[in-house]
């Protein structure tokens, strides 16, 4: 067995980054990214800079477009640099119908949790994000309009993690790129209640597995918005105010 070196020189240093570029790149850059969104995403001044009733949506364009930027535009590009078409990074649909009955089964089993979870007030407190007795409009242009930007927001979130950092770091580290993957992925779900921050362990696993075996980020997008959505549908049913009465 080689041992390390007794002195690890500056030279040592450089050839060690020089052999691991990719990952030190990768590794870096999503740690940029995750403090990006972690203090970007809603900052005070730009949520008051708008009318209450404006305020709703130009505050979550805003929490889309960091995603966008930070979690889908420079990984992106950090990945083209790095030699990774965007092909290459799970942005694929061919084959995908086929497979999709797995993310189908997937979201029958989470959807069990979900029903059993919905009634509990952490899940209250949590869903419906948009709640409407905090509004001056209530209207299904306002929510449709609001899923289409969370739906934005969870396209980001597959590309960022099981595209960008799966696919550029399987190279060197195999499947367990997936378990690299989920350290920084169950962070972001710490202020979610626990259930829901160890389920995210468990299905991010399970999806990193398949992105790489279907090559495509798409099954989870999809599993994703239609987790969110269904969550809160449940919450806004279990709403005194409830959905919208008006387009």
């Amino acid at each position: 067995m080689s041992q390390p070196p007794a002195h690890f020189t500056p030279r040592d240093f450089a050839l060690d980054l020089k052999a691991e570029a990719t990952p030190f790149v990768v590794l870096a850059v999503s740690a940029a990214s995750l403090i990006a969104v972690k203090y970007l995403v809603m900052p005070v001044w730009f949520h008051e800079s708008f009318s209450d009733v404006f305020q709703p949506l130009s505050t979550y364009v805003w929490w889309a477009g960091v995603y966008v930027l930070a979690w889908f535009a420079l990984p992106l590009v950090i990945g083209g640099w790095r030699g990774f078409a965007p092909s290459q990074l799970g942005l694929v649909t061919q084959g995908l119908a086929r497979k999709l009955w797995m993310y189908g089964v997937l979201y029958l089993v989470a959807m069990i949790f979900v029903a059993v979870a919905s009634s509990r007030p952490a899940f209250l407190q949590m869903y419906p994000f948009l709640r409407a007795g905090e509004l001056v409009t209530w209207s299904w242009r306002l929510l449709l309009g609001f899923w289409a930007l969370y739906s934005l927001q969870f396209f980001c979130v597959e590309f960022f993690f099981r595209g960008f950092m799966l696919f550029t770091l399987r190279p060197r580290f195999g499947y367990a790129s997936i378990a690299v993957m989920i350290v920084p992925y169950s962070m972001i779900h710490f202020d979610k209640p626990l259930p829901e921050a160890v389920a995210a362990v468990v299905g991010g696993t399970i999806l990193g597995w398949l992105a790489l075996r279907t090559k495509s980020i798409w099954g989870g997008v999809l599993l994703h918005i239609a987790i969110a959505i269904s969550m809160d549908t449940l919450a806004m049913l279990q709403d005194e105010t409830g959905f919208p009465s008006a387009w």
